[in-house]
């Protein structure tokens, strides 16, 4: 696989049933070399824990002005194009959810990474 999507995300914690996304960050490899890069901070709609802020370097203040997922995700989904995403484990589920919940057209193919 030489072309995909890598994204990766920071969120207000780990239940991805009630935690938000605070950051994505995702590159475009295309014949395995970045071609392009995409990044948001993403305003939770609520205060950041300070072991989130320990944890991430994001602050409320760095969040605050920033748009809501449900704004940026026709970006995102633009950016990805049709490309596979490859995601960490942890975060597949995430994805998934953002896909279901704000109609995303990203691809159906996913590739777990694992860490090095």
């Amino acid at each position: 696989m030489d072309s995909y999507i890598a994204i990766d995300l920071e969120t207000t914690g780990l239940n991805p049933k009630t935690e938000k996304i605070i950051e994505i960050g995702a590159l475009r490899i295309l014949d395995g070399a970045e071609e392009a890069r995409f990044h948001r901070l993403v305003n939770p709609r609520r205060k950041l824990s300070p072991e989130i802020t320990a944890l991430t370097g994001i602050t409320d203040q760095m969040v605050e002005n920033g748009q809501g997922i449900e704004e940026i995700n026709g970006d995102l989904a633009k950016f990805c194009g049709d490309l596979p995403a490859a995601v960490n484990p942890r975060n597949r589920v995430r994805i998934l959810r953002i896909r279901r919940r704000y109609d995303c057209i990203y691809s159906d193919r996913f590739y777990q990474g694992y860490p090095l």
